[in-house]
């Protein structure tokens, strides 16, 4: 080997090969991942297609307990709560069956999607026959729904519209402070003032990010319930014979609810009052007006424009039926006697859990015969 001159660094023209060189070069799966828009709009389509089936639904509901029902956040339970179960099942089934639609027609249809065809719109795209079949798979997609939409936050009953006088369809007691019949005192405010700004109002959810009231405030610490309706829970004669006093709490509530609120329960009051003098029987007092009522019925609120997080249960049902998933499965193919809707995934979903559950119900068996 050739010696190396000074001043000049050594450099062998025959370079050394090691065992590295023959190592396969890893590569990172973000290496390969490459995402087209044409793939994006397939994936995003279904999926908003189905948030906004399901938040249609809903407000729906709402409208309908509102104008026909009478129904409110207010009214006796369990009544808003089997409604409001009822329309998230409905809720859910809906945002399949439009997913399975607007997955249908971006396959059925070139990209860039800017002349669709009347014909992909009219196909059918789901059996609607009531069979046994149909009604299982149904019945799996609205338990995926549930799932969803309690997993996001949602309640059953804060479906109904909200009453005035009443817990609104926003409010969470976690979001709320331990109140008494006095007024709220300087830091109470404060606190509410930060809940409200953070979670909106209890009774129709907005977060005034715009509009303030006097001196820069948005909410105010709202008795729940109010001061006037506990007086008149308390005195009821079973209240009075064993002691039992209703608590109360402050929520937050902005200045347009509360106001509604005020002028509700004023003329309720006022009509309580005049039946009360106009009365002589003891019977007819019993009937007297139920001041809780005032901001319920065809006075309750309706929320059902609001956007809200659980809503978009709508897009968990439409992600589990067309995500990464074959045509043929979603929109079913009569040559391999497949229906649309991708059974076989909720199926096997189901088929899972019934298997977890059996393992656990064996497991606790086995622990308590050795134990």
């Amino acid at each position: 080997m050739k010696q190396p001159i000074p001043g000049q660094l050594f450099s062998d023209p025959k370079p050394r090969s090691t065992h590295y060189d023959n190592l396969p070069i890893a590569i990172s799966p973000l290496d390969s991942f490459q995402l087209s828009p044409q793939q994006i709009i397939q994936d995003a389509v279904p999926f908003l297609s189905g948030t906004f089936a399901f938040t249609a639904m809903l407000s729906l509901s709402t409208l309908f307990q509102l104008k026909v029902l009478r129904i409110s956040t207010g009214t006796v339970p369990p009544v808003p709560t089997m409604l409001g179960m009822t329309s998230v099942v409905t809720a859910s089934a809906l945002s399949h069956v439009v997913s399975i639609k607007a997955y249908q027609i971006l396959k059925e249809n070139d990209y860039p999607y800017t002349n669709i065809s009347i014909e992909s719109m009219r196909k059918p795209c789901f059996d609607f026959t009531v069979t046994k079949e149909n009604t299982a798979h149904l019945l799996r997609v609205a338990a995926i729904g549930m799932l969803a939409y309690k997993g996001l936050g949602g309640r059953f009953w804060s479906v109904a519209p909200s009453n005035i006088t009443n817990l609104g369809s926003f409010a969470r007691t976690v979001f709320s402070m331990p109140a008494t019949e006095k007024y709220a005192t300087t830091a109470e405010r404060q606190a509410i003032e930060r809940l409200g700004r953070k979670f909106g109002c209890h009774t129709c959810g907005s977060r005034k990010v715009i509009s303030k009231g006097p001196q820069g405030v948005r909410f105010i610490a709202d008795h729940m319930p109010p001061l006037s309706i506990v007086k008149q829970m308390n005195d009821r004669w079973y209240r009075r014979m064993f002691g039992i006093q209703v608590k109360q709490r402050f929520y937050p509530q902005c200045f347009t609810c509360s106001n509604l609120q005020g002028g509700l329960l004023s003329k309720a009051t006022r009509e309580l009052m005049s039946k009360k003098k106009s009365s002589k029987s003891i019977i007819f007092k019993g009937k007297l007006p139920n001041l809780s009522e005032a901001g319920g019925g065809k006075n309750a609120y309706f929320h059902g424009k609001r956007l809200r997080l659980e809503h978009f249960a709508g897009g968990v049902v439409a992600a589990a039926t067309t995500y990464d998933a074959s045509e043929r499965n979603v929109l079913g193919s009569s040559t391999w006697g497949v229906k649309s809707g991708n059974r076989k995934r909720f199926l096997n979903w189901e088929r899972k859990v019934s298997d977890t559950l059996s393992d656990v119900k064996h497991s606790i068996k086995r622990y308590i015969k050795f134990n």
